[in-house]
């Protein structure tokens, strides 16, 4: 997809919506312990994306956000900006996204209404989340990388780790992990 040149252009959306009900998809098999990987490359004003077998996630190093239920983080610098996407900061929901660039709202009733009208988020697992009742939300900021990790991350009134998965955000695009038993 088109996004402009520079700053200046408008972005477009990059999503894919699954019925599952008619065309069952997932990025994890927990039955053979196999995921996939989601590359989004953003370099020379187009979006490219493919599919790619899972690689590890890498374990963080900085401390827990500490978010609630239903909560966002602060703005969080990246130290760079995203290549056609002009993010050069983030803000980490509590219920599976990270808005590019700006500090959105923290919304567990995920819609693809919402998802194309409320401003530009990665949401590698948007859903009612509730980090305090179990796991851990991670941002690692290193020189042209900035990790994203959902960690055992328990759903709203649940008592057990639903996802683990890692955003890799670089000045040149976006990878998305998934661990073969976490969600």
């Amino acid at each position: 997809e088109p996004v402009g040149a520079g700053c200046g252009g408008i972005a477009a959306q990059v999503y894919e919506y699954f019925v599952t009900a008619v065309n069952p998809f997932d990025f994890v098999d927990v039955a053979a312990g196999t995921s996939s990987d989601v590359l989004f490359l953003t370099g020379g004003g187009n979006i490219s994306t493919a599919v790619l077998p899972g690689s590890a996630i890498v374990p963080p190093v900085s401390p827990d956000l500490g978010l609630g239920d239903d909560q966002n983080s602060a703005l969080i610098p990246m130290g760079f900006e995203l290549d056609g996407l002009c993010a050069d900061s983030i803000s980490v929901a509590s219920n599976g996204y990270i808005w590019l660039g700006a500090e959105g709202r923290a919304d567990f009733s995920e819609s693809e209404a919402e998802f194309v009208n409320e401003g530009a988020r990665i949401a590698p697992y948007w859903t009612d989340l509730n980090p305090s009742a179990g796991g851990s939300i991670h941002v690692d900021v290193n020189p042209n990388q900035v990790l994203v990790t959902y960690l055992g991350v328990f759903p709203f009134g649940g008592s057990a780790a639903e996802v683990t998965c890692q955003v890799e955000i670089t000045p040149a695009g976006i990878q998305v992990r998934y661990d073969p038993l976490g969600g």
